[in-house]
């Protein structure tokens, strides 16, 4: 009679699974330095991922009130104040064009779509607080605040007829 030889040991089934996982962790560190030496975009791709670099942008947005309300437009007389504020996060001192849009809502088409735009100066970690009077609308409206430099767009609601805009 022959006996059968059995192939694999008791032993490797016994194992921890860490005393398998060290080699493919070992094999996988060595491919990454490897790809990281020799792959210029490989070396750039990670470097990038693991400096922090801190990221230029500007922040716009409706100042709020004492309640912490955001406050768009006031009514005043015949006009609107809308307001807004810009801070900067930038890495240079630069010049910053608006553009305020006060649109009649579906609901109000009397008015016309009003536009007015300008520019101002800001520099790094300093907050501008403008304000644009446009005349007021017969009824709501759409307040659009744009800053085309840096691609940002507010919108909110302004009650010209009704009172302040929140």
């Amino acid at each position: 009679m022959q006996e059968h030889v059995q192939t694999s040991s008791d032993a490797d089934a016994s194992a921890p699974w860490y005393v398998r996982a060290v080699p493919v962790t070992a094999l996988l560190a060595v491919l990454v330095v490897a790809a990281t030496l020799l792959i210029p975009g490989f070396r750039d791709e990670v470097a990038r991922s693991t400096t922090r670099q801190s990221q230029p942008f500007a922040e716009l947005y409706f100042p709020q009130d004492r309640t912490g309300a955001p406050v768009v437009c006031t009514p005043s007389g015949d006009s609107v104040l809308v307001r807004f504020a810009v801070s900067s996060h930038l890495e240079h001192r630069q010049w910053m064009g608006y553009q305020v849009t006060l649109s009649p809502t579906l609901s109000s088409t009397l008015s016309p779509t009003l536009r007015k735009a300008g520019t101002f100066l800001i520099s790094p970690d300093e907050t501008r607080r403008q304000s644009v009077r446009l005349p007021r609308p017969a009824g709501p409206a759409l307040v659009t605040v744009r800053l085309p430099e840096v691609g940002q767009r507010l919108h909110a609601r302004c009650d010209g007829a009704a009172g302040a805009g929140r």
